[in-house]
């Protein structure tokens, strides 16, 4: 006859698995219920506090790059009469004999109509100076139809060297606006300070060379190529929106992405060197779309660029 056989110490062995498995089960539950509030606790965040498209306030000493001569002396703010929707202040516009209309003559020489000199200063007069007491760099702004040209060079000839650099390199045909001074006093390996109005820019809060980027990039290797003296300082701009904790080390990506594209183009990195300035050296203050973009920007320096 067969019996049925309960036993006690049976049960007694299952009862700690039962227990254990369901407190197990409640602290799985209680994990994925905190993993859901954290989530939308992000979500909210993402949406009340947007992070700014350009980031960084700024580290505790904020660098100018060019206090001497300040972005305001060359162009600011906006207007959409402007033909490229940012109105610039240039400096004075001169009278009709010191501009120059140029094609890009493809030898790369300056038209025929070009000024025979500049004004000059006389000998001795100081020249403006960066706070490290190197000479301000001249500046070149292209744009859709003139290239101003400013600053102060030692002579007649680099003036010259300056605006066949300035016809070489435009895209489209364009005004010379010659606000040069010659001042034998600085030195020849002054700087050129290229600001390109019409460039692709970066994505807001990114510092990645798109396609576009790389091709207007390309132009600057050809440079680099065709001059093996001249060296050039890259530096990277963002945009006035964040803050600059966010938006200086952005900038310096930038510049740093540019560095890294001339080498992989073949440049030598012994001449080249960068650095970011934030959003402290913008070229327009205005807070459309377009000004905005205007400001993700690198600007290059060349240095030799007018030695003989």
């Amino acid at each position: 006859m067969d019996y049925d056989y309960y036993d006690d110490d049976d049960d007694d062995r299952r009862w700690p698995k039962r227990v254990a498995l369901v407190v197990v089960f409640l602290l799985l539950a209680a994990g994925g219920a905190f993993l859901v509030t954290r989530r939308n606790d992000r979500a909210s965040v993402s949406v009340t506090n947007p992070v700014a498209t350009d980031v960084p306030t700024a580290p505790t000493t904020k660098f100018t790059l060019y206090d001497a001569f300040p972005i305001e002396s060359v162009l600011i703010d906006s207007s959409p009469t402007s033909s490229s929707a940012v109105a610039r202040v240039l400096p004075p516009v001169p009278t009709s004999d010191s501009t120059t209309t140029t094609g890009a003559p493809a030898n790369g020489s300056v038209p025929s109509n070009t000024p025979a000199t500049s004004p000059s200063v006389a000998p001795g007069t100081p020249y403006v100076m960066q706070p490290d007491g190197s000479p301000q760099p001249v500046v070149a702004i292209f744009d859709t139809s003139t290239i101003t040209l400013t600053g102060e060079l030692p002579s007649q000839d680099a003036v010259t060297k300056l605006e066949a650099f300035a016809v070489a390199n435009t895209q489209t045909p364009a005004r010379i606006i010659n606000n040069l001074i010659i001042n034998p006093g600085v030195p020849l390996n002054v700087g050129v300070r290229l600001i390109e109005l019409n460039w692709a820019r970066f994505p807001s809060g990114s510092a990645t060379i798109l396609a576009d980027q790389a091709a207007e990039l390309s132009r600057v290797v050809r440079l680099l190529n065709a001059s093996p003296h001249v060296s050039v300082l890259v530096v990277g701009h963002a945009d006035q929106i964040g803050t600059e904790n966010l938006n200086y080390p952005l900038s310096v990506d930038r510049a740093q992405a540019v560095v890294n594209y001339l080498i992989f183009s073949g440049i030598s990195a012994a001449r080249i060197s960068s650095r970011g300035v934030g959003s402290s050296d913008l070229l327009t203050a205005a807070g459309d779309d377009v000004a905005l973009a205007l400001n993700r920007r690198t600007e290059f320096i060349f240095s030799g660029l007018l030695a003989p």
